[in-house]
């Protein structure tokens, strides 16, 4: 039938009736229906569809009359339900609540949309999954539990074990247990572009609240992985708020599996500005938060939050964290994340027996190497120093730029840094960096570390003395898109040729 309603017992989820030709008559496309049910005491979901049996049902509709099309009848639809005897009464709505026993639930999912979860299963566990989803040949809706780290399914929903959920013929439900062998398994349920829960392209299922996936625990001790309940933390830098930049150095003497927990700020273009990583004594990233792999936080759009299981080998590792000069704890320019208190990182031993293998060498505020700085808008350290100090210099840079050099130490020394460029409270645009030679950065231009230069806000200049140990370095600066020697409008600063960096080497007796 195209349009039709039916009776939904609210705890069990089952349909108690479903008009059918059954005790109907039928007037052309027209079915009228009189029937009585007999129903036991509790809650009832009644609905009425229209949208009809496929995706086209609706199309090429008569015109005045003169071709029949079901939605002719559109005037005479209706469902009335009237209890022979007063004992029942009609309550508001509820489309959430039905489901409060789940060990996880989706939701009620939309298009486009992603849910998921992580379970910890600790011994054998029998899970019920109860999951409707629309099922075809490729790119509709996905319901699928893996082990941690790997690709291959534990259990995915495909046609052949599930069975018709009424409505279109690809609405598809699942509704049986799954056992599970102790480990950590990601959930996934995800919906395609179109027919979903509100905005349905053809009928929907009998249960259109169980557009998602429900896991009940059935047997055996299987619980939501949250890190924040397990032992205690390793390592915490919670509740960061603007121009942080923090490090733990690590020591790991035996392997170690780690949970790392980061929150942060992703804003236009997919650009992190508050942001966690850990990398290697090398200087190499062994992760690093991502845009692709984090997922909402709650709040603002621009608020994220990614959680990263990592096998540490013995070594030494740096757990780091940056924010910029806006949207952080105590300053949110837009809506907070769902935890506040959380924005920043923060590292769990996965198993408690892998906390003593991991010891925390230092923590705390990152130190950069910053003898004397400029602290006052337009201020500078003084005359340049002469051209044949010079280590490296680029300058005069227009839009989509990107210079880099190296610099060598033969011992410990002094630079000085004077670099101008495009830094807002929303991010680094056009900025310059000294790096090692493995990676690490040792300095770079931020909105804490700058000043006003003049012309425009945006405008910021660095005049700094380092102190740099022995070493291969290389330096680097970037511009963006606008805003730059040639493009300055009417924001120019005062020395628009010094848009870029330059290195001098001091001698020693400076400072």
């Amino acid at each position: 039938m195209a349009a039709y309603g039916w009776i939904l017992r609210r705890d069990s989820r089952e349909a108690v009736w479903v008009q059918d030709l059954t005790a109907s008559t039928v007037d052309r496309t027209l079915v009228t229906t009189r029937d009585s049910v007999r129903l036991e005491a509790g809650a009832y979901e009644v609905y009425f569809t229209t949208f009809g049996a496929t995706e086209n049902s609706q199309r090429g509709r008569g015109t005045l009359g003169l071709r029949t099309h079901w939605t002719n009848d559109a005037k005479y639809w209706r469902l009335v339900v009237s209890p022979k005897r007063d004992v029942a009464r009609v309550v508001r709505f509820q489309n959430e609540g039905w489901d409060d026993e789940a060990l996880w639930s989706s939701g009620t999912v939309g298009n486009r949309t992603a849910r998921s979860t992580r379970l910890r299963v600790s011994s054998p566990a029998a899970v019920r999954i109860y999951s409707a989803a629309e099922l075809c040949v490729r790119d509709c809706d996905v319901a699928r539990i893996f082990p941690l780290g790997e690709e291959a399914p534990v259990w995915e929903m495909t046609r052949e074990n599930t069975r018709a959920a009424g409505g279109m013929e690809r609405n598809r439900l699942f509704d049986d247990t799954v056992e599970l062998a102790p480990g950590l398994y990601d959930v996934l349920f995800e919906t395609d572009r179109t027919h979903a829960a509100r905005s349905w392209r053809a009928n929907p299922p009998l249960d259109p609240l169980a557009w998602g996936m429900r896991l009940f625990g059935v047997s055996g001790d299987v619980a939501e992985f949250d890190p924040w309940r397990g032992p205690e933390p390793i390592v915490s830098f919670t509740e960061i708020g603007n121009d942080a930049d923090l490090e733990a150095v690590l020591e790991v003497d035996q392997t170690a599996h780690v949970v790392v927990v980061a929150t942060g700020e992703v804003g236009s273009g997919d650009t992190i500005y508050d942001y966690a990583w850990v990398e290697t004594e090398t200087g190499d990233r062994a992760w690093e938060m991502t845009v692709d792999a984090s997922e909402p936080a709650g709040g603002d759009k621009t608020n994220r939050m990614e959680t990263a299981f990592l096998t540490l080998e013995p070594g030494t590792y740096a757990l780091r964290y940056v924010s910029d000069g806006s949207h952080a704890f105590g300053d949110w320019r837009r809506r907070e994340p769902s935890v506040p208190a959380r924005w920043g990182v923060t590292m769990f031993p996965l198993e408690p027996a892998d906390a003593p293998r991991v010891r925390v060498l230092t923590e705390g505020d990152r130190v950069a190497p910053v003898v004397q700085e400029a602290d006052e808008a337009g201020e500078t350290l003084g005359d340049l120093p002469p051209d044949e100090s010079l280590l490296f210099g680029a300058a005069n840079l227009g839009n989509d730029q990107e210079r880099e050099g190296e610099f060598v130490l033969e011992s410990k020394s002094r630079i000085r840094v004077i670099a101008l460029g495009e830094i807002t409270d929303g991010g680094q645009y056009d900025f310059g960096w000294i790096d090692t030679a493995d990676g690490s950065r040792v300095w770079e231009m931020t909105r804490r570390n700058t000043r006003e230069a003049g012309g425009n806000a945006i405008n910021r200049l660095y005049d700094g003395i380092l102190e740099l140990d022995p070493g291969r370095y290389v330096v680097g600066f970037e511009t963006d898109f606008s805003h730059a020697v040639g493009d300055f409008g009417g924001g120019e600063p005062p020395n628009p040729e010094a848009w870029g960096i330059r290195v001098f080497l001091l001698p020693p007796s400076d400072g």
